[in-house]
């Protein structure tokens, strides 16, 4: 898609036993304007598919645990961190980010709410759409028998069915190496849990905003 589209499109796949076109909703600028109508986007999808397409996969500069490892921060990580948020107030979000273009350096900015609130839904799939889809051996409907027939023809053990779960301590302690049950202030003291709060019941005056 272009870089100077705007908005978003949600489209139900149609079967090719001839149902009809697939129902278009966009909003599209510029060059990309032309995407608005179902015929125009039924032509970028077919000129997509007669495309030969080459894929490359550069080599990655460690082992391939650490590319899974930043790739499962990257893929379930929210747009922004809390801690980047320096201030809230008078309708008005102040926020620091990195400025490449000055040697990487921390700088701050401040955005109109509604404007925020723009930038930060651009990061929500439209519905309809996965972030993480699986193909091949890995695909859903058959994942378990492949797998296991992976690692006979490779001559591994098959991992047990049921691994016994972790707790979200141990998941953030593997994937951050901080221990949050530690103290943040002396960081010997270990943290107990001494009472948790039931979960507010949402109100119907705030819509849901679902940022996975």
């Amino acid at each position: 898609m272009s870089k100077h589209s705007v908005g978003s499109f949600a489209a139900s796949s149609s079967t090719a036993s001839g149902n009809p076109s697939p129902k278009i909703t966009s909003t599209f600028a510029g060059p990309a304007a032309s995407l608005a109508t179902p015929e125009g986007y039924a032509s970028l999808i077919e000129s997509l598919r007669n495309k030969d397409w080459n894929v490359y996969a550069k080599k990655p500069f460690s082992t391939p645990q650490k590319v899974l490892d930043y790739l499962g921060r990257y893929t379930h990580r929210v747009a922004i961190s809390n801690h980047r948020l320096t201030s809230v107030e008078s309708a008005q979000v102040t926020f620091t980010y990195r400025d490449r273009k000055t040697g990487n350096s921390r700088k701050s900015m401040t955005l109109a709410a509604e404007e925020f609130i723009r930038r930060f839904l651009l990061h929500v799939l439209p519905n309809g759409f996965m972030r993480i889809r699986h193909f091949g051996f890995l695909a859903n409907r058959s994942k378990k028998q492949n797998l296991s027939r992976c690692c006979q023809l490779l001559g591994v053990p098959v991992p047990p069915a049921n691994l016994a779960p972790k707790s979200a301590l141990e998941l953030m302690r593997e994937l951050t190496g901080v221990d949050f049950s530690r103290c943040p202030l002396c960081h010997r003291g270990t943290l107990i849990v001494i009472q948790i709060l039931p979960a507010a019941a949402p109100s119907p005056l705030v819509p849901r905003m679902d940022s996975s």
